[in-house]
């Protein structure tokens, strides 16, 4: 089963890739037509930003349809999490309040940015989804270690002695019955409506 979503992964991110190359070619000839007074250069800016960040999303699925080894390098969660909600902020109802609980000082870990952002933003959108109706707030933390903010039941026994640090999402949703949280990790598995929900970002968190 695995072994076919890899083959069908590396089909559509390679077309994916095609059309991605599309609008940011034609991001950057618009950017060279916009006079730096106006406006709408910030909003040109902000798409060829995304697309970018599509394209290295695209290089992931790639990576796991082809099993190679993800490079990582040393990263700033905060920036990575400011980042994050920048993008994801606007397509948050008015309705959900967000907090975000970053320290000022860096949190440098070795990892890989693109993959961290994909973890923020498939958690908040599930986040979301739980708010959609009821409204309520939606919480990001990031801490210099899991013993600083983590609950006890969810703090590691034994990190091994190396040095980790905490990323927690957190919202005032309505939470899940036990039978649908043993699921929840399963690819494909969804709750969601049509045109929701795939099925495949905690999957894509847990990896």
């Amino acid at each position: 089963k695995m072994e076919s979503i890899g083959t069908l992964t590396g089909g559509i991110a390679h077309d994916f890739n095609n059309i991605l190359g599309i609008i940011i070619g034609n991001a950057e000839l618009a950017l060279d037509g916009v006079p730096e007074t106006d406006p709408a250069r910030h909003n040109v800016q902000e798409i060829k930003t995304a697309s970018l960040r599509a394209k290295d999303v695209v290089r992931q699925l790639l990576n796991f349809s082809r099993k190679t080894r993800i490079e990582q390098i040393p990263v700033d969660v905060n920036a990575v999490v400011m980042e994050s909600m920048k993008l994801i902020r606007p397509s948050i109802p008015k309705h959900i309040r967000v907090k975000e609980s970053i320290r000022k000082e860096k949190n440098i870990i070795l990892g890989n940015s693109t993959q961290i952002q994909q973890v923020i933003i498939n958690l908040c959108t599930n986040a979301v989804h739980a708010m959609d109706e009821t409204g309520g707030t939606l919480e990001i933390e990031v801490c210099p270690s899991p013993e600083a903010c983590l609950p006890g039941d969810l703090c590691p026994a034994d990190l091994g002695g190396r040095d980790y640090i905490a990323l927690q999402v957190r919202d005032t949703g309505s939470g899940m019955p036990a039978d649908i949280l043993e699921k929840i990790f399963d690819p494909y598995f969804t709750t969601k409506v049509m045109g929701k929900g795939t099925g495949m970002g905690l999957a894509v968190v847990q990896g």
